[in-house]
């Protein structure tokens, strides 16, 4: 089942985070050195905590009749591995293409082959990746890994998971391990899950105003992010991203449900080309920056001007990698499962 309320989400939290990184780092550092046009347009990094929570909201709504049937486990691997790692590898070595035949655009430690294989595998590391937005995939595989348990097990498989939640929930007042597992953001997802479970529950008013308190909660969050008031209590502004986003995504889905909500085509488009986009917008936008330095519009068009032809950039080159690399691999995984689990 479709839900394209989901997908209008998925849109904003791409739409987010390049906004982000287009103001943030081009406009503010590279293009306009210290001369940033808003800092209400760094809010856009929320969009990284909205597609954790509705990372939980997706898999608790397509598999929550698949919990405790073990025969489903392979499967459920299958489907998420190939949801995200052709593409991440086809981006990848596109972009490994091009630090080698311009290698001064390259990281400097590219050459070290534990470092590349970290980056293909998504191990963490303290130096990152190659392709840098993937740190938030090595928590989608950590999620993965513990939904898992649901699946092979359901009675079993909740301890284990809400124990696991738990732990996250204490450290982040204890601060007793600095572990990918227990950070922070491993929260988004149960939020966005107890989201899924809740959603039918619901009349419409009581959706309404789920929607208004979860959308003006996770702007004003933003906001109080951007003017420094979360600085060094970062997990606690995770924390209350995470209850508003749940809140704000219960109730659009539940309005959609009832009938009340239609979701724009365009929307709908770009929720579908939203992880495209998320992994090919730094290109996207570094190409788009060093064309306009090379042909002398930064001198000639306004700021605000340059900053939506980045935004622009960032999205179109997403579209091009959907329509020509991601739907032709959704559509071979499809097939290569189907064919061995008809």
């Amino acid at each position: 089942m479709r839900v394209d309320s989901l997908q209008l989400i998925r849109a904003v939290a791409a739409l987010g985070v390049v906004i982000f990184h287009a103001h943030a780092y081009f406009i503010t550092i590279k293009l306009f050195p210290d001369e940033p046009i808003s800092n209400f347009f760094n809010m856009g990094f929320a969009g990284v905590e909205l597609f954790f929570v509705l990372s939980g909201f997706i898999m608790v709504f397509i598999h929550w009749k698949d919990m405790g049937r073990r025969d489903k486990f392979l499967i459920f691997f299958l489907k998420r591995i190939t949801r995200i790692i052709p593409l991440y590898w086809f981006f990848l070595v596109f972009l490994m293409a091009i630090y080698f035949s311009i290698p001064q655009l390259s990281p400097e430690n590219l050459q070290n082959i534990v470092y590349v294989l970290k980056s293909f595998f998504l191990i963490p590391s303290d130096e990152g990746f190659i392709l840098e937005v993937a740190w938030t995939l090595t928590y989608e595989f950590v999620f993965y890994a513990f939904f898992s348990f649901l699946i092979i097990h359901k009675l079993w498989g909740v301890a284990f998971f809400l124990g696991w939640q738990l732990a996250v929930f204490i450290n982040i007042f204890l601060g007793f391990s600095e572990l990918l597992v227990f950070s922070a953001y491993n929260l988004l997802f149960f939020f966005g899950g107890l989201s899924a479970l809740s959603y039918r529950y619901v009349s419409c008013f009581v959706s309404v105003v789920f929607l208004l308190a979860g959308g003006i909660g996770f702007s004003v969050v933003g906001y109080l992010g951007v003017e420094g008031y979360w600085e060094g209590i970062t997990d606690y502004r995770t924390l209350a991203y995470g209850i508003f986003a749940a809140l704000l995504m219960l109730g659009i889905v539940r309005l959609e449900d009832l009938g009340k909500l239609h979701i724009h085509t365009i929307f709908k488009v770009l929720g579908d080309a939203s992880f495209s986009i998320y992994l090919s917008h730094g290109l996207s936008l570094s190409v788009a920056s060093f064309i306009f330095s090379y042909l002398g519009l930064l001198a000639v068009l306004p700021k605000g001007v340059i900053f939506l032809l980045l935004v622009s950039s960032g999205v179109i080159g997403g579209l091009f990698l959907y329509y020509i690399v991601e739907r032709r691999l959704m559509h071979w995984s499809k097939h290569f499962i189907a064919s061995r689990y008809p």
